[in-house]
């Protein structure tokens, strides 16, 4: 941060006159940052990792999300500069508008002379956002808490980008507002945030990073909206190409019978010729500008479509038919696969985390068969005493001597205290240097006193219980270990939980509880690394007397490990990590800083040297990184130890829709509850067997190998309960059913089930059969024979409707409760599965969500249906078309509008389609609509439906079929009417301007 732009910006949020504001600084550069006080004006200041590491952008953003306390958060950044009024602008506009998420304003850009570079002021469209981010500033935005409670973060795995893909974040919740007011001034300047659309070739791997997040997960009717768009871009761009090609082959033309006119005079013949250059490049400017803005544009629609052209005659066939259809599920299936297919090598894959078997509790530890040395160079360092030996006075399992200089230490308390304090450690040799001899002559002259297997210790560290059983374990089972180090929080190769990184502990962990965790490892194999780390090194006796310890070359020390250890590996030993023990590792307690630099510099050229290839050796070690595995399981481990209550495990889907809407608010709940989430995916579009762990505190995201790894992760973590919410993005349902029904892991665990559909029932999810209607559930040897020409393309492990059901039995058996939103979805469930009726909860969905409100029709005039939403077959897309079909023919007075889309699109006189509208704005687009009598038309008994809920919260007429949940709630509903699914088009509009004659009528008299 620069302290003066800091300084300008923390005066400008000290003026503001909204009444309540706490400021949080978070120092993202690292460092020790000057102390800013407690308050900002007349508002609370906190300033966040004065001290630390460089974090980053994203983690810092993170860091202040996380201890933010207000209803309404914004951003700020050194050198914004916000108007007294900004806060309260934004904050009134977010108040008249309670659905909204966001509020933004108009913004100047000033270059650092304070001259006006731009303005920013677009109204926001999320299509817009998808394709670019037209919110390059963070200050101009104040958004609501709720979207982060909902899980919005910045993903700290961008490099760049990161406040683009927040914003596509929060727009996940709700509508921005757009303030048309200038409230803050923004400076830029070559190291900012726009410094990387300066490079082209980087702006295009950032924006690939984007669109390859978020092709998948962004909803169905905002892809074709997208496709919409690009199709427009795409003919405009033809348009557009066409006039300036005929423009410009005139002005050619006309220029070149000039020059043949003129081709006398060379003064002439020149002025042509810069006419000529002139031309040519005012109109190939005009030319590719156009060309350039669609390219931008058209990007994420070029990829949408790229799937199609990777499929075979065959495939592409297919995925026409299911377009053409309305089966969008297994169209988006298959051309995802295909992209993901495509790009494996570009992909950025988790590595496959270890997933190891814990201990419920830490185990006991035998007690080594010898006395072990403990050697412990001192120079100063005073204030790490008391809690080094205090540790040590704690681990007495094992027995052990202590050997112990002090290197002339210039602090005269070290001595005094040592005398006294060492008293406690019987046996113990304590030397004193009368000149400074340095970490190799002191430890060298330790190591003539060695009479065991011995451990070199520094003194800014602090051990836990049994810490010697576990770090000489490795040493007693395998001749060939010369060295052991353990875990730590700053240690290079063995840090922990991050690698390379002098971590600090996770907040409200001490290291005793970290190590608590670690010991639990039931299979604590040693890991080989290239080199101990000299912090805390166990090390075989027998190995030192062969080949000596530390080379005197290297001085007071650094370094002298690397060089001991390379000797030794000469020599035919090995080094290795014992994975269960996590010693707590200050850092650099003995030397000044500026003095242990220069000494890794001296040192690290003698070894390059000696070891020509060594530190190549090292970086292929730390680019492979092959503790990563274990070391994240491990992380998660602790984790979920660090949490004040045990977790939820929520088994799900990736694929947006209903259910994922359901996981995703359930998350949110669970967190504001403090309690941490860990949500399992199998992720068909990348081939990961994802756990994401999510906390107030903390957030990991993990890979595993199958199933049974999972099985290990919730052993460790030891849950408080466990939902299957959704499996419809599974690769391989039947082999995760098997191991559902045999895993003993969640035994005495409660297990609950969520029936969003019907896929347990079958794998057509909505019970349309292979001619597209709803099946009803008919006998078993017509389910057999539908089931082999259902269009499921993937493999779901049979080709038996009798083998899927009766796997599902038997997994179902393992559960606790099966949890129906509606009665009829009970009902449907209990004809297949009658033996578990008795497991079944009618939990029908919170109506919290929705906003009541009336909205007036026009019933005096003619039938004006309205349909709300994406509407593909199994929504009633035929539906649709019959009654447009029917009313154009007959030229009946009614009209249909459909306030969002149809899947495949078709044309009527009698229909208006509005386009994708967003859930904020639905109250308006009904209104707008002129709509009288709206119409559900789904053709399967769906479990719930948010679009009929939220016309049913408008005060709207509403109609629907005599299907699933939407009929539970529309046959309870004051203005709701019922049909049978079975009747015809021309009976459905008898009944509906029947209806609306009668709500007319009522009105009247009313």
């Amino acid at each position: 941060m620069s302290q003066s732009s800091l300084s300008e910006t923390l005066d400008s949020v000290a003026g503001q006159n909204y009444p309540n504001i706490e400021v949080i600084v978070v120092n993202a550069t690292g460092g020790n940052h000057a102390d800013l006080g407690s308050s900002c004006g007349r508002f609370p200041l906190r300033l966040i990792n004065q001290e630390g590491d460089s974090i980053g952008y994203s983690a810092a953003a993170n860091a202040g999300l996380a201890v933010s306390r207000g209803g309404l958060i914004g951003f700020l950044e050194d050198g914004d500069l916000l108007h007294p009024d900004h806060v309260t602008c934004l904050a009134e506009a977010l108040r008249e508008h309670p659905d909204a998420v966001a509020a933004y304003s108009r913004i100047r850009a000033m270059d650092s002379n304070g001259h006006l570079l731009n303005e920013f002021a677009t109204q926001f469209d999320i299509l817009s956002l998808y394709l670019g981010n037209f919110l390059p500033t963070h200050h101009a935005v104040l958004f609501k808490r709720r979207v982060y409670t909902a899980g919005a973060r910045f993903d700290e795995a961008l490099n760049s980008c990161e406040k683009w893909d927040f914003w596509i974040q929060v727009a996940q919740y709700g509508n921005f507002i757009f303030v048309d007011a200038i409230t803050a001034n923004y400076r830029m300047d070559e190291g900012g945030e726009f410094a990387i659309h300066g490079d082209p070739e980087l702006a295009r791997l950032a924006e690939r990073v984007m669109y390859t997040k978020w092709q998948t997960r962004m909803d169905t009717s905002i892809f074709y909206d997208l496709v919409n768009r690009a199709r427009a871009y795409s003919q405009l761009q033809e348009v557009q190409a066409h006039a300036d090609r005929l423009e410009l082959i005139n002005l050619k033309r006309e220029l070149e019978g000039k020059m043949r006119l003129l081709a006398e005079s060379s003064r002439i013949q020149a002025d042509q010729q810069r006419t000529i250059a002139l031309y040519e490049s005012s109109h190939s400017w005009r030319i590719t500008s156009p060309l350039r803005s669609v390219v931008t544009k058209l990007r994420l629609a070029q990829r949408a479509w790229r799937g199609f052209g990777l499929l075979d005659r065959r495939a592409r066939l297919r995925v026409l038919g299911w377009l053409l259809s309305g089966q969008m599920a297994p169209a988006r299936r298959k051309l995802s696969l295909a992209v993901q297919a495509s790009e494996v090598s570009d992909r950025h894959t988790l590595p496959v985390t270890a997933a190891p078997h814990m201990h419920n509790n830490p185990p006991s530890f035998p007690v080594l068969p010898a006395c072990i040395d403990v050697l412990i160079p001192i120079y100063n360092g005073f204030e790490f005493l008391e809690s080094l030996f205090d540790s040590l006075e704690r681990a007495t399992s094992t027995p052990f001597r202590l050997l112990v200089c002090n290197d002339a230490s210039t602090d005269e308390r070290v001595q005094p205290w040592l005398n006294q304090r060492l008293q406690n450690f019987p046996g113990t040799i304590l030397l004193y240097n009368e000149s400074n001899l340095g970490f190799v002559g002191t430890v060298n002259r330790l190591f003539t006193h060695v009479e065991n297997d011995f451990v070199l210790l520094n003194s800014d560290v602090q051990v836990p219980p049994f810490w010697l059983e576990r770090l000489f374990a490795p040493i007693l089972a395998n001749p060939q270990v010369a060295s052991v180090t353990p875990f730590t929080n700053a240690g290079t190769i063995c840090s922990f939980p991050k690698f390379f990184v002098d971590n600090t502990l996770p907040q409200g962990m001490d290291a005793l509880r970290i190590d608590a965790v670690l010991a639990r490892l039931q299979d604590a194999a040693a890991i080989e690394i290239p080199t101990g780390v000299g912090f805390c090194m166990a090390i075989r006796q027998e190995a030192a007397k062969r080949i000596g310890l530390f080379d005197p070359v290297f001085g007071k020390g650094y370094r002298e490990e690397n060089d001991w250890c390379q000797r030794a590996k000469v020599s035919g030993y090995q080094h290795v990590l014992a994975p269960n023990l996590f010693v707590y590792h200050k850092h650099g307690g003995s030397f000044p800083s500026q003095e242990r630099q220069a000494l890794a510099d001296r040192n690290e050229a003698i070894l390059r040297e000696r070891y020509p290839g060594l530190f190549e050796y090292y970086k292929d070690f730390i680019r492979h990184d092959p503790i990563r595995p274990l070391r994240d399981f491990l992380y998660l481990m602790v984790l979920a130890k660090q949490a004040d209550h045990p977790a939820l495990v929520i088994i799900d889907n990736v694929i947006e829709g209903g259910a994922y809407a359901y996981s995703r608010e359930l998350i949110a709940n669970t967190l504001d509850a403090d309690k941490p989430v860990l949500h399992l995916l199998d992720d068909i579009r990348t081939g990961e067997l994802r756990a994401e762990w999510v906390s107030p505190n903390a957030r990991l995201t993990l890979n595993f190998s199958d199933y049974a790894a999972w099985g290990r992760v919730i052993a460790g973590i030891q849950p408080e309960s466990i939902l299957i919410n959704n499996l419809y993005s599974f690769r391989r349902p039947m082999d995760f059913l098997h191991w559902l029904s045999q895993e003993p892991a969640i035994e005495g665990i409660p297990v609950s089930i969520a029936l969003h559909d019907f896929f347990m029932l079958c794998p057509s999810l909505f019970l349309i059969d292979s001619d597209r209607n709803y099946c009803g559930l008919p006998d078993s040897a017509t389910c057999n024979r539908c089931f082999s020409r259902l269009p499921i393309d993937y493999p779901i492990g049979t080709d038996s409707i009798a083998e899927w059901r009766a796997t599902w039995k038997k997994a179902l058996a393992m559960v606790n409760s099966i949890v129906a939103f509606s009665n009829s979805t009970r009902d449907l469930f209990i004809r297949i599965y009658p033996e578990y009726a008795g497991k079944i909860v009618v939990r029908p969905h919170s109506m919290a969500r929705f906003r009541h409100r009336s909205i007036p029709v026009d019933l005096s005039k003619p039938l004006h249906i309205g349909v709300v939403g994406t509407i593909g077959w199994q929504k009633g897309w035929n539906i649709v078309k019959q009654l447009c079909e029917e009313i154009d023919s007959h030229r009946l007075p009614f009209r249909v509008t459909v306030i969002g889309s149809l899947v495949p699109e078709f044309s009527a006189v009698c229909l208006n389609v509005t386009g994708r509208y967003e859930r904020t704005g639905l109250a308006s687009a009904i209104e707008q609509s002129g709509a009288n009598i709206f119409l559900f038309p789904s053709i399967w008994p769906e479990t719930f439906s948010y679009v009929a809920h939220e016309l049913m919260a408008c005060g709207v007429p509403l109609c629907c079929f005599n299907l699933g949940a939407p009929a539970e709630a529309v046959a309870n509903y004051a203005t709701g009417l019922v049909f049978d699914s079975q009747v015809s088009p021309s009976m459905l509009l008898t009944q509906m301007e029947h209806f609306r004659a009668q709500l007319f009528l009522q009105k009247e008299r009313e």
